[in-house]
């Protein structure tokens, strides 16, 4: 796991990234603090890329590819950071040489692999609380029907077909069900006994299908899109981030723009922009910080609160007046009328108590931001990244002091771009000592692949 923050402001922008790599293994994990996360994207504009999430893009490292994009950039830059990063996505779509197509489907078998599990493992937890409570096997069969319809009717009000559909995807899910995913997952999903019905593979084939090749619609709040088996969660550790800032040809105040990449194969990119870049400092947005992967303790300090107490605060006042509403039927001499007429009233107290709750998190959110944007937009270069790195830092020392895996870890590394100075880096690690090695930078701006 990963923790990066971008803080910018008119002087730059200051990038920071922690050194953490998780290895995964069947009854196991380790942690590395060795990886490196944060780099020029230019030998010669000021530009710079950090990666977050998997260290790999299509079973190649990350790193590689972004230097093996560095050098065939050259000294040539792009307008804007926006053109970089779209740009650099092109590159990872259309190289074939650094992306032969059989590891490209691998990568593509990889991310429905992956979603086939979380299918599974949804629906394993929810039949396994019906067992719990002493349902019956029948009851557990209805249960998974009604689970999986519902699920599939989510992602249809939430969802849209991509506008290009790739060739790909013709068949391909059904494919992968029969041949590479399906017999696991059946023997996994529901047991020998509990056969699926035809109705139900449709349904498992259209949510598998519909996580592939499917995009949410515009009018999808963010907020709204971590609902159960979509992307923003289940890709994580097939997705590769990208976060690319700087400044490009014709722009003078920084800029931010990213995307995460799971594969491409076959003429079709499954990737996405999560967090609603690009972004700019530009008119009256005078600073940005922008948290990455692990972002709960930036949030904090930004917000003075955890973002999780907004969900736990409205999900204790659902309970309150569902429990309210669960006794109506005990009060006695109350006729069907006018137990109606109370849930009725019930309800639309509810909903004014969400909205005045609401207005309040509102209020609070914009009275502890605003003033630290103020702060950091007036704040110099050597500022902005001891502001970037104490972010990072705050994460990393969460972690230490809780009883789960130290997933982001030091040390961190730490960058500046301005226009006129270009990258300038604060904090940089190597896996070699710098006096041992003076060809390496005395070639460092010699090495060069022709376009």
């Amino acid at each position: 796991m990963t923790a990066l923050v971008a803080v910018l402001n008119p002087q730059g922008v200051a990038l920071a990234a922690d050194s953490a790599a998780t290895l995964e293994g069947p009854n196991t994990s380790k942690v590395y603090n060795t990886a490196n996360k944060l780099f020029a994207l230019s030998k010669h504009h000021p530009v710079g890329i950090m990666i977050y999430s998997s260290i790999d893009v299509m079973g190649l490292p990350a790193e590689t590819a972004i230097k093996v994009y560095r050098e065939r950039l050259g000294a040539s830059q792009h307008p804007t950071i926006e053109a970089y990063a779209a740009d650099f996505r092109s590159f990872l779509e259309c190289n074939k040489e650094l992306f032969p197509e059989d590891a490209r489907q691998r990568a593509c078998d990889r991310v429905a692999y992956e979603y086939a599990r979380c299918i599974s493992d949804f629906f394993q937890t929810e039949v396994g609380r019906l067992l719990d409570s002493a349902h019956t096997p029948q009851d557990c069969i209805e249960r998974r029907k009604e689970i999986l319809s519902n699920a599939r009717k989510t992602l249809e009000e939430k969802t849209k077909p991509i506008a290009k559909v790739p060739k790909i995807a013709k068949g391909y899910i059904e494919k992968l069900l029969l041949e590479f995913v399906g017999p696991q997952l059946r023997e996994d999903l529901w047991d020998v006994n509990w056969p699926l019905s035809e109705e139900e593979d449709k349904d498992i084939t259209w949510i598998l299908d519909a996580c592939m090749f499917r995009d949410f619609k515009e009018s999808v709040e963010p907020e709204d899109k971590t609902i159960e088996l979509d992307r923003t969660h289940t890709l994580e550790s097939s997705e590769t981030g990208f976060v690319l800032a700087g400044f490009g040809e014709t722009e003078f105040l920084p800029a931010i723009d990213g995307f995460e990449i799971a594969f491409s194969y076959e003429g079709f990119t499954r990737y996405k922009n999560p967090y609603g870049m690009p972004e700019k400092i530009a008119g009256t947005n005078r600073a940005i910080v922008v948290p990455f992967a692990q972002s709960d303790m930036v949030y904090s300090f930004m917000e003075g609160k955890n973002r999780d107490f907004n969900q736990v605060l409205f999900d204790g006042l659902k309970d309150f007046f569902l429990m309210h509403a669960r006794n109506v039927t005990k009060i006695p001499g109350m006729t069907e009328a006018q137990q109606s007429a109370y849930l009725k009233n019930l309800w639309h107290l509810r909903e004014s108590c969400a909205d005045h709750f609401n207005g309040i998190l509102r209020s609070w959110r914009e009275g502890q931001i605003q003033p630290t944007l103020d702060a950091i937009e007036h704040l110099p270069k050597s500022e902005l990244a001891t502001i970037a790195e104490a972010l990072v830092n705050l994460t990393i020392h969460k972690r230490r002091t809780s009883n789960a895996l130290e997933t982001v870890g030091p040390p961190v590394d730490v960058a500046v771009i301005s226009k006129g100075d270009g990258l300038i880096w604060i904090n940089r690690k190597h896996y070699f000592k710098p006096e041992l090695n003076p060809h390496f930078f005395a070639n460092y701006y010699q090495r060069s692949i022709p376009k």
